[in-house]
């Protein structure tokens, strides 16, 4: 039996249906054994469609909500530097302002790979969470050994049990890193409610290597 370790996390991104790639911002991240944390911004993502992208009500909500809130170049304490096109620019000066190439190897340093674990990922609606997270790899496929190829939905336990109330986050709400603290929040107050007590602490490892790809993303 393998030890079991749970790992929270949550991503920001832009999304704009089928025809559009699902494009990384920032990525939160809390370690349950240790409370260890990770964020980071990525360097990479589309500054321009994220800055102008309407919601169907006609807001800015990426704008308002998440892009402020990254690291970005100010003119004034309160007034954001824009470029030549209009847009923000991100700090690069920041610690938590990497590549994507950084934060895949920062994160297989976090999910600690190396060792012999058996992972269980968790997000909040992990959808699309687990899409960008899978593709800092590349494809599914291409997942490194002992990576986990699904996340636990902590919301779908909670629907399942009748969706009682959750603790409320503070602050800090669209900030990667503060909704995966406060993703572990949730957790621990489904255990104390009972919701996760069928959750094994220790697992066969089922999971069999995948054969080694050449990664596009590498």
């Amino acid at each position: 039996m393998i030890p079991a370790e749970d790992y929270f996390y949550d991503t920001e991104f832009i999304e704009d249906g089928h025809r559009a790639p699902i494009d990384l911002i920032s990525i939160g991240a809390k370690r349950g054994r240790d409370g260890a944390i990770y964020y980071a911004v990525s360097t990479e993502f589309d500054m321009y469609r994220a800055w102008f992208k309407k919601s169907p009500n006609g807001e800015y909500w990426l704008r308002d909500n998440v892009i402020k809130k990254l690291p970005l170049i100010m003119r004034t304490p309160t007034e954001v530097w824009l470029d030549g096109d209009g847009t923000p620019m991100l700090d690069t000066s920041h610690p938590a302002v990497k590549s994507r190439h950084q934060i895949r190897a920062d994160l297989t340093e976090f999910f600690e790979l190396g060792i012999q674990l058996k992972r269980r990922l968790w997000a909040w609606y992990a959808d699309y969470d687990h899409v960008v997270l899978s593709q800092l790899w590349g494809s599914m496929i291409q997942l490194p050994e002992g990576m986990p190829m699904f996340t636990h939905d902590l919301k779908q336990v909670v629907d399942m049990a009748g969706n009682p109330a959750m603790p409320k986050q503070a602050e800090g709400a669209h900030n990667a890193l503060h909704d995966a603290e406060h993703l572990y929040q949730m957790f621990v107050h489904c255990k104390n409610l009972g919701l996760l007590d069928k959750l094994p602490t220790a697992l066969p490892m089922t999971v069999k290597p995948r054969p080694i790809r050449d990664n596009p993303q590498a």
